[in-house]
């Protein structure tokens, strides 16, 4: 977990704790499993309790920029170079030219000189004194705390 400057991580907050090398979290005091079973009508309940999602999942420039990237088929070289090569990474294995060129007529991908997508059009801040700032004011709130008490 690490600082982000958009809203919706902002905002959807978390607790981390450290472990050592070798450590086993099922092993540490204090920690006990919580088994539970999620079914549609609670993830309905949940869903409308937080506004519909919203208030989980609140609108911000990078989710826009999602709902684009998930409707594109045109990218340049690089970008569907970089992703094939990051998804034989995943898998540990090869695609050979022919199962890749399939592929990509399938999905109707189309290569273009220029990215289609970019933080340009966005409302996001790029002057790096104000992510200074913010990211100075975020720590200055952040704190750690135990999450468990040994006698």
């Amino acid at each position: 977990m690490g600082w982000q400057p958009l809203p919706r991580p902002e905002q959807q907050r978390a607790f981390s704790y450290r472990l050592e090398k070798n450590e086993d979290y099922n092993q540490i005091s204090g920690v006990q499993p919580y088994y539970f079973y999620q079914d549609r009508e609670i993830s309905e309940r949940i869903y409308e309790y937080f506004d519909q999602g919203r208030a989980l999942f609140p609108d911000d420039p990078a989710s826009h920029l999602a709902a684009k990237a998930k409707r594109l088929t045109k990218f340049t070289k690089q970008q569907v170079d970089k992703a094939w090569n990051r998804l034989q990474e995943w898998n540990s294995c090869s695609i050979v030219s022919e199962i890749r060129q399939k592929m990509e007529k399938r999905m109707k991908i189309e290569y273009v000189q220029n990215p289609i997508l970019s933080w340009d059009n966005t409302d996001v801040k790029k002057d790096d004194a104000y992510w200074d700032e913010k990211l100075k004011n975020v720590l200055a709130n952040s704190y750690t705390r135990p999450s468990n008490y040994k006698y």
